[in-house]
């Protein structure tokens, strides 16, 4: 979800950073920034919490079962100003490393996934 359409949201936050890690904690409503209480409001950190919390209940789940939900985000951003061919002004490429996991009493689910766009 992480680097869906509504990631146009923070871009621009993105595209000053450029590199980094973002560490959404969705049971402590914490964001870091490269392992610092991050000074930047993440809109997706909102639209993933929702759909976390929205998910739990639309499937009877309590949260106090879940010891651990997180979200790790390796990113990097480079601009490419002044691309003639595609007309644009800027040119942006985007490289994501999503961790996210579950933390039960009985279990660790887990994925990892990497996205990449220009």
């Amino acid at each position: 979800m992480f680097y869906g359409w509504r990631l146009t949201n923070d871009l621009d936050s993105l595209i000053e950073l450029q590199k980094g890690i973002i560490e959404f904690d969705f049971l402590n409503k914490t964001q870091k920034l490269n392992n610092e209480i991050s000074e930047i409001d993440f809109n997706m950190f909102y639209e993933i919490s929702k759909w976390f919390f929205d998910d739990l209940k639309k499937y009877k789940i309590e949260t106090k079962l879940i010891k651990e939900a997180k979200l790790n985000v390796e990113f990097g951003v480079e601009v490419i100003l002044d691309k003639k061919k595609s007309g644009t002004i800027r040119n942006i490429k985007l490289n994501l490393i999503l961790t996210s996991w579950i933390l039960t009493d009985e279990k660790k689910y887990q994925s990892k996934k990497e996205y990449k766009t220009e």
